[in-house]
């Protein structure tokens, strides 16, 4: 790295970077985050992400490599990072049936932005005949005749969901970080640098690949007119095609995506997300509100008022039929 490059990085202060990786707007360039950036973060990184401490608009971000490794991460307090950077966590979940026979009938995604934040989604996979906006094969076939949830394909809609956020953040400006809030909120800055977080190995390696340098998936799909090495079509084509896309109008946002396996231990906010889901019956395409919405503790509050209210205008209304004589009772309106 030059002496230039150096000079951008304070290690004592959160900061903005710019365009430390390269975005993804020409072509197919895609990083597995952070083994190719070993020469800045070396060969064990730690607390790569540094969180906000909570709130609606708190983010997560990555550390500066020119922070030390070691101290505590959280918080303003934690080690520096770069603002305009995001750390988007994913997870799909595709519960199994109690038969082995029985293919899975229902999957559900998770994506975390950051602690409380409004924008963290919980959304439901639609059913195959369900599905309002088809995504096609790249040959203009239509996938829905295929098996629609699988544990492959909860974790590549994760990924598109938790990019479609990244999308709208980066449209709208980064409104709130943990050094910045107030500035922030007068003259939001543009995102340059997306990590998605995944547990999914399917995932990272198919679209960033291996570990140990080796090529994406992905790569060579294309090169192959979306064909596996032995000529069959490959499966999950529309998901994946989708995903590119989508990474390539990040792209064309001047915002690069990189890619970062973790454990599942590490990623139990947006597999809490993804559970949580299951319960609900928001689904992916729903248009009234693309996703579902994580409720923070401010939200919650605001609920349990709502419903107070309700249960007392309930009530009255029913104290009211009750004094209604019995003639009109086809002509009340039922209580919800």
């Amino acid at each position: 790295m030059s002496s230039a490059q150096h000079r951008k990085h304070d290690p004592h202060v959160h900061h903005r970077v710019g365009q430390l990786v390269e975005p993804n707007s020409d072509g197919y360039v895609v990083r597995r985050f952070p083994t190719d950036h070993v020469h800045i973060y070396g060969d064990d990184p730690k607390n790569l992400e540094i969180p906000g401490s909570s709130g609606p608009s708190n983010l997560v971000h990555v550390r500066c490599h020119a922070a030390p490794a070691t101290a505590a991460a959280g918080g303003p307090k934690g080690p520096p990072c770069h603002t305009d950077s995001l750390v988007v966590a994913v997870h799909g979940n595709c519960p199994p049936q109690n038969s082995p026979d029985q293919p899975p009938t229902r999957s559900a995604v998770g994506v975390h932005v950051g602690v409380g934040n409004i924008a963290n989604r919980a959304c439901r996979v639609p059913d195959a005949a369900d599905r309002g906006h088809v995504m096609l094969d790249a040959d203009g076939s239509d996938p829905r005749g295929r098996p629609q949830h699988t544990q492959q394909r909860a974790d590549l809609y994760a990924a598109i969901a938790g990019l479609m956020e990244a999308a709208r953040i980066a449209k709208q400006g980064i409104l709130s970080s943990p050094a910045h809030r107030r500035a922030a909120a007068a003259n939001p800055f543009k995102l340059h640098h997306v990590v998605v977080k995944s547990d999914s190995a399917y995932l990272v390696e198919g679209v960033a690949g291996g570990p140990r340098g080796e090529a994406p998936h992905m790569k060579k799909w294309l090169a192959n007119g979306w064909r596996s090495a032995r000529g069959e079509k490959v499966k999950n084509e529309d998901l994946w095609d989708n995903l590119m896309l989508t990474m390539m109008s990040l792209g064309q946002l001047g915002v690069a995506v990189e890619f970062w396996r973790v454990a599942r231990t590490a990623n139990r906010e947006a597999e809490r997300l993804a559970g949580l889901a299951l319960e609900q019956d928001v689904n992916f395409f729903d248009e009234k509100g693309i996703f579902g919405r994580e409720e923070h503790k401010d939200d919650r509050e605001e609920t349990k008022k709502q419903q107070q209210q309700r249960r007392r205008r309930q009530q009255q209304q029913q104290q009211q039929q009750q004094q209604q004589p019995e003639s009109a009772g086809d002509e009340l309106v039922a209580v919800e």
